[in-house]
């Protein structure tokens, strides 16, 4: 691994490096588990980013010095330290004795490319630029290196985590279950309500209202019943 994930090209050749985009778009916590963290050699928080800086810190923490393909504010290790010191702490990190806590970020893009390489410079080519700048012969395929970077297609990969179900989704899930198996909705509920506190009430009134029971004369007493009417006796329960 090229540290931070880079290309190695060797020199005297033509490489050609097709590129292409993708975008990684994660949610946070209760849905996802990414995170955006600030760096502090790195303006953007990403993986790379992140595990260079974590490695960086084990190598100054155990060799007190910092390799100089790692970020870190210590002095630079000498060449003994980087292979012997470095390469122990390198080793147990990647092994996972030495862990790092880097989360997925939320947003995220990678470019995922391919490399193929030719032989540069041709005898012509190297005749011209040989002549022109008064260079000697095989300088060029010992100094310099032709590079070609391009998209390898113009679209791009876009890739989203979603919700499965939120609180929103949640109740109308819910609501259109009940309408769907029970026929309940809204003004159902609000009717049933209405109801049940109608015979609340009715009853309530029942209850408070007195008991009149009227007693009615004997028949032998009609002709008093003629003279005088007869009282009506109203009991209170």
């Amino acid at each position: 691994m090229v540290e931070t994930h880079g290309l190695a090209i060797q020199p005297g050749v033509h490489s050609f490096v097709p590129i292409k985009r993708t975008e990684y778009y994660n949610h946070g916590p209760p849905w996802g588990e990414c995170q955006d963290r600030e760096l502090t050699y790195f303006d953007t928080y990403t993986l790379p980013g992140c595990t260079a800086e974590c490695r960086g810190k084990h190598v100054e923490d155990r060799c007190g010095c910092t390799a100089y393909y790692l970020p870190g504010s210590a002095p630079s290790c000498a060449p003994d330290v980087l292979f012997t010191c470095v390469q122990e702490v390198l080793a147990e990190v990647d092994e996972g004795k030495l862990t790092c806590d880097c989360p997925l970020p939320c947003t995220m893009v990678k470019y995922s490319q391919t490399l193929s390489s030719s032989a540069w410079p041709n005898q012509l080519t190297e005749d011209m630029y040989s002549s022109m700048y008064n260079l000697s012969k095989g300088y060029l395929t010992d100094n310099f290196v032709f590079l070609t970077v391009y998209y390898e297609d113009f679209s791009y990969m876009k890739i989203s985590q979603l919700k499965a179900m939120d609180g929103g989704q949640l109740g109308s899930n819910m609501g259109g279950m009940m309408g769907l198996f029970i026929g309940a909705s809204v003004l159902t509920l609000v009717e049933l309500t209405e109801y049940l506190v109608a015979r609340f009430n009715r009853s309530w009134d029942r209850r408070k209202r007195p008991l009149s029971v009227r007693v009615q004369p004997a028949a032998g007493s009609e002709m008093r019943e003629k003279k005088q009417p007869a009282d009506s006796i109203v009991f209170h329960k």
